[in-house]
Protein backbone atom coordinates (compact mmCIF):
# COMPACT_ATOMS: atom_id res chain seq x y z
CA UNK A 1 0.00 0.00 0.00
CA UNK A 2 1.36 3.42 -0.99
CA UNK A 3 2.09 5.81 1.86
CA UNK A 4 -0.46 8.62 2.20
CA UNK A 5 0.58 11.72 4.14
CA UNK A 6 -2.10 13.09 6.46
CA UNK A 7 -1.98 16.80 7.27
CA UNK A 8 -3.45 17.37 10.77
CA UNK A 9 -5.09 20.65 9.74
CA UNK A 10 -6.88 19.18 6.74
CA UNK A 11 -7.74 16.08 8.77
CA UNK A 12 -9.51 18.25 11.33
CA UNK A 13 -11.26 20.33 8.67
CA UNK A 14 -12.49 17.20 6.91
CA UNK A 15 -13.71 15.63 10.16
CA UNK A 16 -15.60 18.76 11.24
CA UNK A 17 -17.25 19.11 7.85
CA UNK A 18 -18.34 15.46 7.76
CA UNK A 19 -19.75 15.53 11.30
CA UNK A 20 -21.61 18.81 10.79
CA UNK A 21 -22.92 17.69 7.39
CA UNK A 22 -24.32 14.49 8.91
CA UNK A 23 -25.95 16.39 11.79
CA UNK A 24 -27.35 18.96 9.35
CA UNK A 25 -29.04 16.15 7.40
CA UNK A 26 -30.37 14.59 10.60
CA UNK A 27 -31.66 17.97 11.80
CA UNK A 28 -33.25 18.74 8.43
CA UNK A 29 -34.97 15.34 8.37
CA UNK A 30 -36.26 15.55 11.96
CA UNK A 31 -36.91 19.27 12.18
CA UNK A 32 -35.39 19.11 15.63
CA UNK A 33 -32.19 18.24 17.45
CA UNK A 34 -30.92 17.54 20.94
CA UNK A 35 -28.53 20.36 21.82
CA UNK A 36 -26.80 20.65 25.20
CA UNK A 37 -29.07 17.86 26.51
CA UNK A 38 -32.20 19.80 25.53
CA UNK A 39 -34.61 18.87 22.73
CA UNK A 40 -35.09 21.83 20.39
CA UNK A 41 -37.61 22.09 17.54
CA UNK A 42 -35.90 24.00 14.74
CA UNK A 43 -37.03 25.07 11.27
CA UNK A 44 -35.72 22.58 8.72
CA UNK A 45 -34.37 25.28 6.41
CA UNK A 46 -32.29 26.69 9.26
CA UNK A 47 -30.08 23.60 9.16
CA UNK A 48 -29.40 24.19 5.47
CA UNK A 49 -28.42 27.84 5.97
CA UNK A 50 -26.44 27.01 9.12
CA UNK A 51 -24.29 24.48 7.28
CA UNK A 52 -23.92 26.83 4.30
CA UNK A 53 -22.43 29.54 6.50
CA UNK A 54 -20.28 26.98 8.26
CA UNK A 55 -18.82 26.19 4.83
CA UNK A 56 -18.15 29.91 4.31
CA UNK A 57 -16.46 30.09 7.72
CA UNK A 58 -14.27 27.08 6.97
CA UNK A 59 -13.41 28.62 3.61
CA UNK A 60 -12.00 31.73 5.32
CA UNK A 61 -9.77 29.60 7.56
CA UNK A 62 -8.58 27.29 4.77
CA UNK A 63 -7.92 30.26 2.47
CA UNK A 64 -5.78 31.94 5.16
CA UNK A 65 -3.91 28.65 5.65
CA UNK A 66 -3.21 28.25 1.92
CA UNK A 67 -2.21 31.90 1.51
CA UNK A 68 0.21 31.95 4.45
CA UNK A 69 1.79 28.55 3.78
CA UNK A 70 2.17 29.36 0.08
CA UNK A 71 3.64 32.85 0.40
CA UNK A 72 6.13 32.42 3.25
CA UNK A 73 8.98 30.01 3.89
CA UNK A 74 8.99 28.29 7.25
CA UNK A 75 12.11 28.48 9.41
CA UNK A 76 13.68 25.03 9.53
CA UNK A 77 15.93 25.92 12.48
CA UNK A 78 13.14 27.33 14.66
CA UNK A 79 13.29 25.55 18.04
CA UNK A 80 12.86 26.43 21.69
CA UNK A 81 15.70 25.67 24.08
CA UNK A 82 15.75 23.28 27.03
CA UNK A 83 15.61 26.29 29.36
CA UNK A 84 12.19 27.19 28.02
CA UNK A 85 11.23 23.52 28.20
CA UNK A 86 12.06 23.39 31.91
CA UNK A 87 10.32 26.73 32.49
CA UNK A 88 7.20 25.30 30.90
CA UNK A 89 7.50 22.05 32.86
CA UNK A 90 7.90 23.66 36.29
CA UNK A 91 5.25 26.26 35.45
CA UNK A 92 2.75 23.51 34.60
CA UNK A 93 3.63 21.57 37.76
CA UNK A 94 3.15 24.73 39.85
CA UNK A 95 -0.20 25.38 38.13
CA UNK A 96 -1.27 21.78 38.79
CA UNK A 97 -0.36 22.00 42.48
CA UNK A 98 -2.15 25.32 43.01
CA UNK A 99 -5.29 23.99 41.31
CA UNK A 100 -5.25 20.87 43.47
CA UNK A 101 -4.74 22.85 46.67
CA UNK A 102 -7.52 25.36 45.97
CA UNK A 103 -9.76 23.10 43.84
CA UNK A 104 -9.53 25.82 41.22
CA UNK A 105 -10.28 26.00 37.48
CA UNK A 106 -12.58 22.98 37.58
CA UNK A 107 -14.50 22.68 34.31
CA UNK A 108 -18.11 23.74 34.73
CA UNK A 109 -17.47 25.30 38.15
CA UNK A 110 -18.47 28.87 38.96
CA UNK A 111 -16.34 28.98 42.13
CA UNK A 112 -14.12 32.05 42.46
CA UNK A 113 -10.40 31.40 43.01
CA UNK A 114 -9.86 31.52 46.79
CA UNK A 115 -6.08 31.86 46.72
CA UNK A 116 -3.92 34.96 46.61
CA UNK A 117 -4.94 37.58 44.02
CA UNK A 118 -1.28 37.73 42.99
CA UNK A 119 -1.36 34.03 42.14
CA UNK A 120 -4.49 34.58 40.10
CA UNK A 121 -2.88 37.43 38.16
CA UNK A 122 0.27 35.35 37.66
CA UNK A 123 -1.64 32.52 35.98
CA UNK A 124 -3.77 34.93 33.96
CA UNK A 125 -0.63 36.51 32.53
CA UNK A 126 1.09 33.14 32.14
CA UNK A 127 -1.63 30.72 30.98
CA UNK A 128 0.36 27.48 30.96
CA UNK A 129 -2.42 25.53 29.26
CA UNK A 130 -1.92 27.81 26.26
CA UNK A 131 1.85 28.11 26.59
CA UNK A 132 2.15 24.33 26.39
CA UNK A 133 0.92 24.31 22.80
CA UNK A 134 2.93 27.36 21.76
CA UNK A 135 6.23 26.36 23.36
CA UNK A 136 5.89 22.59 23.61
CA UNK A 137 5.27 21.82 19.95
CA UNK A 138 8.60 23.42 18.94
CA UNK A 139 10.78 22.27 21.84
CA UNK A 140 14.18 20.98 20.79
CA UNK A 141 14.07 18.14 23.31
CA UNK A 142 11.65 15.27 22.71
CA UNK A 143 12.06 14.20 26.34
CA UNK A 144 10.93 17.60 27.62
CA UNK A 145 8.03 17.59 25.18
CA UNK A 146 6.84 14.21 26.48
CA UNK A 147 7.23 15.29 30.12
CA UNK A 148 5.31 18.50 29.49
CA UNK A 149 2.64 16.54 27.63
CA UNK A 150 2.20 14.20 30.58
CA UNK A 151 1.82 17.08 33.06
CA UNK A 152 -0.59 18.87 30.72
CA UNK A 153 -2.74 15.75 30.48
CA UNK A 154 -2.77 15.11 34.23
CA UNK A 155 -3.47 18.78 34.98
CA UNK A 156 -6.45 19.00 32.64
CA UNK A 157 -7.98 15.61 33.42
CA UNK A 158 -7.77 16.40 37.14
CA UNK A 159 -9.89 19.50 36.46
CA UNK A 160 -12.48 17.72 34.34
CA UNK A 161 -11.35 18.95 30.92
CA UNK A 162 -11.94 15.78 28.91
CA UNK A 163 -11.08 17.46 25.62
CA UNK A 164 -7.41 17.53 26.68
CA UNK A 165 -6.51 14.13 25.13
CA UNK A 166 -7.79 15.30 21.74
CA UNK A 167 -5.86 18.58 21.90
CA UNK A 168 -2.78 16.69 23.01
CA UNK A 169 -3.16 14.25 20.11
CA UNK A 170 -3.08 17.15 17.66
CA UNK A 171 -0.09 18.65 19.45
CA UNK A 172 1.74 15.37 18.70
CA UNK A 173 0.53 15.40 15.09
CA UNK A 174 1.61 19.02 14.59
CA UNK A 175 5.01 18.34 16.15
CA UNK A 176 5.59 15.49 13.69
CA UNK A 177 4.02 17.57 10.88
CA UNK A 178 1.37 14.92 10.31
CA UNK A 179 1.69 11.20 9.75
CA UNK A 180 1.69 8.59 7.02
CA UNK A 181 -0.89 5.88 6.51
CA UNK A 182 0.23 2.57 5.09
CA UNK A 183 -0.72 -1.07 5.45
CA UNK A 184 1.21 -1.48 8.71
CA UNK A 185 0.05 1.48 10.74
CA UNK A 186 -3.52 1.52 9.40
CA UNK A 187 -4.29 -1.47 11.63
CA UNK A 188 -2.69 0.31 14.64
CA UNK A 189 -4.75 3.43 13.97
CA UNK A 190 -7.99 1.44 13.80
CA UNK A 191 -7.13 -0.39 17.03
CA UNK A 192 -6.37 2.94 18.76
CA UNK A 193 -9.73 4.36 17.66
CA UNK A 194 -11.56 1.26 18.92
CA UNK A 195 -9.74 1.39 22.27
CA UNK A 196 -10.59 5.07 22.64
CA UNK A 197 -14.31 4.45 22.12
CA UNK A 198 -14.22 1.48 24.50
CA UNK A 199 -12.88 3.66 27.34
CA UNK A 200 -15.15 6.62 26.45
CA UNK A 201 -17.79 5.71 29.07
CA UNK A 202 -15.16 5.92 31.81
CA UNK A 203 -13.68 9.18 30.49
CA UNK A 204 -17.12 10.75 30.29
CA UNK A 205 -18.07 9.60 33.76
CA UNK A 206 -14.73 10.86 35.06
CA UNK A 207 -15.67 14.26 33.67
CA UNK A 208 -18.97 14.36 35.59
CA UNK A 209 -17.42 12.95 38.76
CA UNK A 210 -14.71 15.63 38.84
CA UNK A 211 -17.11 18.43 37.97
CA UNK A 212 -19.51 17.21 40.64
CA UNK A 213 -16.71 16.97 43.22
CA UNK A 214 -17.35 13.26 43.82
CA UNK A 215 -14.82 10.51 44.52
CA UNK A 216 -12.91 9.35 41.45
CA UNK A 217 -13.20 5.78 42.71
CA UNK A 218 -16.93 5.99 41.89
CA UNK A 219 -16.28 6.16 38.12
CA UNK A 220 -16.21 2.41 37.45
CA UNK A 221 -19.10 1.71 39.81
CA UNK A 222 -21.27 4.41 38.21
CA UNK A 223 -20.63 3.09 34.69
CA UNK A 224 -21.49 -0.45 35.77
CA UNK A 225 -24.69 0.72 37.48
CA UNK A 226 -25.81 2.60 34.39
CA UNK A 227 -24.89 -0.32 32.13
CA UNK A 228 -21.69 -0.33 30.10
CA UNK A 229 -23.33 -1.00 26.72
CA UNK A 230 -25.89 1.78 27.16
CA UNK A 231 -23.24 4.17 28.47
CA UNK A 232 -21.01 3.29 25.49
CA UNK A 233 -23.72 4.42 23.07
CA UNK A 234 -24.41 7.53 25.12
CA UNK A 235 -20.73 8.46 25.26
CA UNK A 236 -20.21 7.93 21.51
CA UNK A 237 -23.20 10.15 20.80
CA UNK A 238 -21.84 12.72 23.25
CA UNK A 239 -18.38 12.75 21.63
CA UNK A 240 -19.71 13.32 18.11
CA UNK A 241 -22.20 15.87 19.42
CA UNK A 242 -19.30 17.92 20.80
CA UNK A 243 -17.91 18.28 17.28
CA UNK A 244 -21.18 19.33 15.69
CA UNK A 245 -22.09 22.99 15.87
CA UNK A 246 -24.61 23.17 13.07
CA UNK A 247 -27.47 22.67 15.52
CA UNK A 248 -26.36 25.64 17.63
CA UNK A 249 -26.11 27.86 14.54
CA UNK A 250 -29.53 26.72 13.29
CA UNK A 251 -31.05 27.48 16.71
CA UNK A 252 -29.47 30.95 16.67
CA UNK A 253 -30.90 31.56 13.18
CA UNK A 254 -34.37 30.62 14.43
CA UNK A 255 -34.03 33.18 17.22
CA UNK A 256 -31.96 35.73 15.33
CA UNK A 257 -34.48 38.59 15.43
CA UNK A 258 -34.62 38.69 19.21
CA UNK A 259 -30.93 37.92 19.74
CA UNK A 260 -29.86 40.57 17.24
CA UNK A 261 -32.05 43.17 18.92
CA UNK A 262 -30.60 42.37 22.35
CA UNK A 263 -27.04 42.43 21.03
CA UNK A 264 -27.59 45.93 19.61
CA UNK A 265 -29.39 47.44 22.60
CA UNK A 266 -27.91 45.89 25.77
CA UNK A 267 -25.42 48.37 27.22
CA UNK A 268 -23.39 45.75 29.09
CA UNK A 269 -22.92 43.46 26.09
CA UNK A 270 -19.29 42.80 25.13
CA UNK A 271 -18.91 43.24 21.33
CA UNK A 272 -17.30 40.36 19.44
CA UNK A 273 -14.19 42.41 18.66
CA UNK A 274 -13.59 43.07 22.39
CA UNK A 275 -13.21 39.39 23.32
CA UNK A 276 -9.60 38.55 24.18
CA UNK A 277 -7.14 39.04 27.02
CA UNK A 278 -5.62 42.27 25.68
CA UNK A 279 -9.04 43.76 24.94
CA UNK A 280 -10.28 42.83 28.43
CA UNK A 281 -7.30 44.51 30.08
CA UNK A 282 -7.81 47.64 27.97
CA UNK A 283 -11.54 47.78 28.77
CA UNK A 284 -10.83 47.48 32.50
CA UNK A 285 -8.21 50.22 32.40
CA UNK A 286 -10.46 52.50 30.34
CA UNK A 287 -13.51 51.67 32.52
CA UNK A 288 -15.52 50.66 29.47
CA UNK A 289 -18.77 48.89 30.31
CA UNK A 290 -19.16 45.33 29.11
CA UNK A 291 -19.44 42.31 31.36
CA UNK A 292 -21.76 39.98 29.44
CA UNK A 293 -20.59 38.23 26.30
CA UNK A 294 -23.13 37.51 23.61
CA UNK A 295 -22.39 33.78 23.89
CA UNK A 296 -23.21 33.93 27.60
CA UNK A 297 -26.45 35.80 26.95
CA UNK A 298 -27.44 33.41 24.14
CA UNK A 299 -26.82 30.46 26.47
CA UNK A 300 -29.02 31.99 29.14
CA UNK A 301 -31.83 32.73 26.69
CA UNK A 302 -31.76 29.62 24.50
CA UNK A 303 -31.15 27.06 27.24
CA UNK A 304 -32.83 28.80 30.18
CA UNK A 305 -29.80 28.80 32.47
CA UNK A 306 -29.09 31.39 35.13
CA UNK A 307 -26.20 33.83 35.16
CA UNK A 308 -24.78 31.95 38.14
CA UNK A 309 -24.33 28.77 36.09
CA UNK A 310 -20.90 28.76 34.52
CA UNK A 311 -21.23 26.78 31.30
CA UNK A 312 -21.51 28.60 27.99
CA UNK A 313 -22.30 27.55 24.46
CA UNK A 314 -20.99 29.59 21.56
CA UNK A 315 -22.50 31.09 18.45
CA UNK A 316 -19.60 29.94 16.26
CA UNK A 317 -18.13 31.85 13.35
CA UNK A 318 -21.26 31.11 11.33
CA UNK A 319 -23.73 32.29 13.97
CA UNK A 320 -22.57 35.90 13.83
CA UNK A 321 -23.70 36.18 10.19
CA UNK A 322 -27.31 35.99 11.42
CA UNK A 323 -26.87 38.45 14.29
CA UNK A 324 -25.03 41.44 12.90
CA UNK A 325 -27.23 42.45 9.97
CA UNK A 326 -25.56 44.98 7.68
CA UNK A 327 -22.65 45.23 10.14
CA UNK A 328 -21.59 41.75 9.07
CA UNK A 329 -19.18 43.34 6.57
CA UNK A 330 -17.11 44.64 9.51
CA UNK A 331 -17.25 41.19 11.08
CA UNK A 332 -15.89 39.63 7.88
CA UNK A 333 -13.05 42.16 7.82
CA UNK A 334 -12.30 41.43 11.47
CA UNK A 335 -12.24 37.67 10.84
CA UNK A 336 -9.86 38.13 7.91
CA UNK A 337 -7.67 40.33 10.11
CA UNK A 338 -7.39 37.84 12.98
CA UNK A 339 -6.72 35.03 10.53
CA UNK A 340 -4.26 36.53 8.05
CA UNK A 341 -2.07 38.48 10.49
CA UNK A 342 -1.22 35.62 12.89
CA UNK A 343 -1.12 33.01 10.10
CA UNK A 344 1.27 35.11 7.99
CA UNK A 345 3.42 36.13 10.97
CA UNK A 346 3.86 32.55 12.18
CA UNK A 347 4.49 31.25 8.66
CA UNK A 348 7.20 33.85 8.12
CA UNK A 349 9.00 33.81 11.46
CA UNK A 350 8.34 30.34 12.94
CA UNK A 351 8.40 26.73 11.75
CA UNK A 352 5.77 24.55 10.15
CA UNK A 353 4.99 22.77 13.44
CA UNK A 354 3.89 25.95 15.17
CA UNK A 355 1.99 27.03 12.07
CA UNK A 356 0.07 23.75 12.07
CA UNK A 357 -0.67 24.19 15.78
CA UNK A 358 -2.12 27.66 15.16
CA UNK A 359 -4.11 26.37 12.19
CA UNK A 360 -5.70 23.50 14.12
CA UNK A 361 -6.56 25.81 16.99
CA UNK A 362 -8.34 28.11 14.55
CA UNK A 363 -10.71 25.18 14.00
CA UNK A 364 -10.99 24.15 17.66
CA UNK A 365 -11.44 27.72 18.91
CA UNK A 366 -12.41 30.19 16.18
CA UNK A 367 -14.73 27.98 14.14
CA UNK A 368 -16.64 27.09 17.33
CA UNK A 369 -16.80 30.75 18.29
CA UNK A 370 -14.41 30.76 21.26
CA UNK A 371 -13.19 34.22 20.25
CA UNK A 372 -11.60 35.03 23.60
CA UNK A 373 -9.57 31.80 23.59
CA UNK A 374 -8.50 32.18 19.95
CA UNK A 375 -7.49 35.84 20.27
CA UNK A 376 -5.58 35.11 23.48
CA UNK A 377 -3.80 32.18 21.81
CA UNK A 378 -2.82 34.39 18.86
CA UNK A 379 -1.68 37.19 21.19
CA UNK A 380 0.71 34.94 23.07
CA UNK A 381 2.02 33.22 19.96
CA UNK A 382 2.87 36.60 18.41
CA UNK A 383 4.48 37.90 21.62
CA UNK A 384 6.59 34.77 22.12
CA UNK A 385 7.82 34.68 18.53
CA UNK A 386 8.65 38.41 18.70
CA UNK A 387 10.62 37.94 21.93
CA UNK A 388 12.48 34.97 20.49
CA UNK A 389 13.53 37.10 17.50
CA UNK A 390 14.95 39.94 19.56
CA UNK A 391 16.58 37.36 21.86
CA UNK A 392 15.50 38.85 25.15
Amino acid sequence: MKKIHINPFYLLVFFYLIVNFVYAIIGFYNGAMEIEFQYKVIDRNSFFYAFLFQLISIFFIVFAYIFASGNFRFKKSFEYSDKLGYFLLFGQIFYLIINLIYSANIAGSSEVFSGSPLLNIFFILLPFDILFFILGVSLKSNRLFYLNSLIYLISNLSRGWMGAPLLLLFAFLCRTEGFYINGKNLFKILISIIVFFLICPYLLELKWVIRGNYDIIDVIENVNKFGYEEYLMESMNYVFNRFQHVGHVALILDNSDYLSMKYDHMSNMVPYWAEGLIQSIFMNIAHIDGNLTFSRFATMYLFKVSLAQSWTTNVGMAGWFFILGYKVIFYILYILLILFIPFSFVAKYADRRLFLMLSTFSIFYLFHGWLFAYITFCTYILIIIFLSKIKL
